[in-house]
């Protein structure tokens, strides 16, 4: 783990066209996609991908969208194989998105996943508990997070981070008119139960005529030796939906404020859900990438000195 300072100076070096393609696309052309992806490290060192795939809305696919969704593991972060993966029907939804895993401190694992209910039609967060991560079973899952619980129109794309003991459940929140996209957070004790929601922890820019004035989506946070970095995805208005930016901010504090240092212009173009994890002495980052045939592909990239 590098310091803030040594951290943007990798991050420099990021260049999303030289990243080593993890997921292709289901097929090639736009709205064929793999990403929505979250990465964590085992506390016996093996690397565990979440992610899912996607095909478009229009005809023949329909609300096919979001289909299915995986969890891999990797001993090196690179060569993945898969050890479980659910359909959106066993969620009873039209589309599922992204999801996050954590190891609970007794052994058993959590998977949170954001989907769109075929009976609400709003997206919600469910949670569920398994001794291994390849034994989830979405028939038991809970439901976690709804837009009622957090007074907007949508809640998805869950990130867990573990604080003070407790687990810190990023996600974000959408509305139907102004700025749609924004980030909030849910304290739990035991990864179950809410206990606190704390809204506004990133909102799009207060400038409309910004990159990100329309939306501001977290996608992944990165622990540094003095703080937390924060990727997200940035949206203006009348941007091309579903080919966000990326912006990254700062904050001494997990819980924020956080500190836009993107000088005004995304940190990196067409490039979505960008997390970076630690792995060894290198940093990796994971994100959705447009491809030339418009599909979006799941990549990496390794960052060394």
């Amino acid at each position: 783990m590098r310091n803030f300072e040594t951290t943007l100076g990798l991050l420099d070096s990021f260049s999303p066209e030289q990243g080593t393609t993890i997921i292709s696309p289901p097929e090639k052309g736009k709205g064929f996609w793999s990403g929505g992806s979250y990465t964590m490290i085992s506390k016996e060192g093996e690397v565990y991908l979440y992610y899912r795939v996607r095909r478009p809305r229009s005809a023949p696919y329909g609300e096919n969208r979001g289909y299915r969704c995986f969890i891999a593991r990797s001993v090196d972060g690179i060569s993945f194989k898969t050890i479980w993966s659910a359909d959106k029907k066993a969620f009873g939804a039209r589309s599922t998105e992204k999801g996050c895993l954590v190891q609970r401190s007794d052994g058993k694992w959590l998977l949170y996943v954001s989907y769109d209910s075929e009976e609400t039609e709003r997206w919600q967060i469910d949670v569920m508990e398994a001794e291994r991560p390849g034994s989830f079973d979405p028939a038991k899952r809970r439901i976690f997070l709804t837009c009622s619980d957090v007074g907007a129109h949508d809640v998805k794309d869950p990130h867990v981070f573990l604080y003070e003991g407790s687990y810190a459940i990023f996600a974000n929140d959408t509305f139907e008119v102004g700025p749609r996209e924004e980030t909030l957070v849910a304290l739990t004790e035991d990864g179950v139960n809410v206990s606190e929601i704390q809204k506004k922890i990133l909102a799009p820019s207060t400038n409309r005529d910004a990159w990100d004035g329309y939306s501001a989506r977290l996608t992944g946070i990165l622990p540094v030796t003095d703080g937390f970095l924060m990727f997200y995805d940035g949206q203006c208005f009348g941007g091309e939906v579903c080919e966000e930016n990326c912006g990254i901010c700062f904050s001494k504090n997990l819980l924020g404020p956080f500190r836009r240092i993107s000088n005004g212009k995304p940190f990196r173009m067409k490039v979505r859900y960008v997390q970076g994890v630690w792995l060894q002495d290198s940093l990796i980052l994971y994100y959705e990438f447009t491809q030339p045939c418009g599909g979006h592909a799941l990549r990496m990239a390794r960052l060394d000195d």
